[in-house]
């Protein structure tokens, strides 16, 4: 079955199926080490997510494409899927404020998780930048060490050239690594669970997030 991704004028938008779509390219790009069919996307969404549903997929895909986390390919048997470093970091960047925030996350317009995950990206360059310069010192030569500076590079938004399908996964896996102690700070904090973002974090991020507009404006 194929799927040819709509190309639209329109502002691109998040969905509630963008981030699960991009799991589950990651993944099999990753086991697979070749681009992905629509099928395959279908039965993972399906089997991980509960979203089984074709329409589901499209709206993962269009959402995903215009945000270029994925590139086409066109196969034999049509349009094949292979995932972008930049969709490999945003998608490891959502999952870790999913984990914080849960469902507040998916309840942010466009604009706002926008904000919230280029914020969060600088964070989490930040602290690979010095694990990067860690790792050269105690594990020189080593896969970890080829592995962060990688993700180090990917933060700071550039394509790796002929990097292996199956380091997609476990750079998105670095990633949420970079940032899982966001969450730790609300278990240390006794936090299992929000049902809003407390008000003076709701006002700084409004505030910061308004400053990122104007300055891309």
């Amino acid at each position: 079955m194929s799927f040819t991704v709509l190309m639209s004028t329109a502002r691109c938008r998040y969905n509630e199926n963008t981030f699960p779509l991009m799991f589950c390219l990651i993944v099999l790009y990753s086991e697979m080490s070749k681009p992905v069919g629509f099928v395959k996307l279908r039965e993972c969404m399906g089997r991980m997510f509960n979203k089984p549903n074709p329409n589901q997929v499209r709206r993962g895909l269009n959402s995903a494409y215009c945000f270029g986390y994925l590139r086409v390919v066109e196969g034999k048997y049509g349009n094949k899927y292979v995932p972008t470093l930049k969709g490999v970091v945003d998608t490891g960047i959502y999952w870790s404020l999913k984990a914080a925030f849960g469902e507040l996350i998916d309840e942010r317009s466009t604009n706002t998780l926008s904000c919230l995950i280029l914020l969060a990206r600088n964070f989490a360059l930040m602290n690979r930048l010095w694990l990067s310069v860690i790792t050269q010192y105690l594990l020189k030569g080593s896969e970890i060490e080829e592995l962060s500076l990688i993700t180090l590079k990917a933060l700071l938004g550039e394509e790796v050239e002929g990097l292996e399908p199956r380091h997609y996964r476990e750079v998105m896996q670095y990633v949420e690594l970079d940032l899982v102690n966001i969450r730790s700070h609300f278990t240390q904090l006794g936090v299992s669970s929000l049902t809003r973002f407390p008000s003076p974090l709701e006002s700084i991020l409004t505030k910061a997030c308004s400053k990122i507009s104007r300055c891309s404006a």
